[in-house]
């Protein structure tokens, strides 16, 4: 995603509204959102354990992580529930969502994965909690795949968002967020070399003086067009005719080949 520009349209009368973000500033905010809804829903499930009696609370602290923990030379030394190895106390970081814990090693390349494999709601690989944001940055530490998961989460939010509007130029990439565009609108795509001029409803290349249904008719009765011109080359190529005495019947469609026999 080149950015996001939220918009009103050039036909409308009021410009006030008109303003610009780059991408990775909202996936940025998209992220500490993430991050402060986990935090929020941490908070009230400690709250709720904070309320429960002594009895619970010792029940809880005793089963408080998966992993095995065993005193070696006055240091702890847990068991890694995923590939079963001894680390440190340091090799398992702490979890903001849940108390499971698992070493380094082995959530990085659970994450690296998950990452490849487009996913934005990551959860514990042991429960169904799902992993904050901050958790994610700090398990990883590659930057590189940090902003693929932004972007994730970015094209997330956006698809969820019902004025955002997709650039229809090919290889463009970028999103409008038009705000109060339904009655005049045309929308321009703010990304530079771009500037390509859609429609907000029906979300094709803007079409002046026609309805949306009249342009779609249009496109549709261009592509058919261009299909039988193709096919029509095609044919030619292989028949050995000439391509202006191949012509499509018109009532079934087939080709007909105009024969000179005198």
């Amino acid at each position: 995603i080149a950015s996001i520009e939220s918009i009103h349209s050039e036909m409308c009368n009021d410009k006030s509204s008109t303003f610009s973000v780059t991408g990775t500033g909202v996936a940025s905010a998209a992220v500490a959102a993430a991050a402060s809804t986990s935090s929020a829903s941490g908070s009230s499930s400690s709250s709720s354990a904070s309320g429960s009696s002594s009895s619970s609370s010792a029940s809880g602290s005793s089963s408080s992580s998966s992993s095995k923990v065993v005193i070696v030379g006055g240091a702890e030394i847990l068991e890694c529930p995923l590939c079963l190895l001894c680390h440190s106390r340091e090799s398992f970081p702490d979890i903001m969502t849940c108390h499971h814990r698992s070493c380094i090693d082995c959530l990085r390349q659970y994450l690296r994965i998950e990452i490849s494999e487009s996913r934005v709601n990551i959860s514990c690989p042991e429960c169904s909690e799902r992993y904050n944001p901050h958790d994610i940055c700090m398990i990883l530490c590659d930057r590189v795949l940090m902003e693929k998961y932004e972007e994730f989460m970015l094209r997330r939010w956006l698809v969820a968002d019902p004025d955002c509007r997709w650039c229809p130029a090919p290889d463009c990439g970028y999103a409008v967020i038009a705000f109060g565009c339904a009655s005049c609108p045309k929308i321009t795509c703010g990304r530079e070399g771009c500037g390509t001029d859609f429609c907000y409803h029906c979300k094709q290349l803007w079409h002046p003086n026609q309805t949306c249904d009249a342009a779609r008719q249009q496109r549709a009765q261009s592509l058919h067009l261009r299909t039988v011109r193709s096919s029509s080359l095609s044919y030619s190529q292989e028949s050995g005719a000439a391509a202006d005495d191949i012509k499509p019947c018109p009532r079934c469609a087939a080709y007909i080949i105009k024969m000179n026999d005198g």
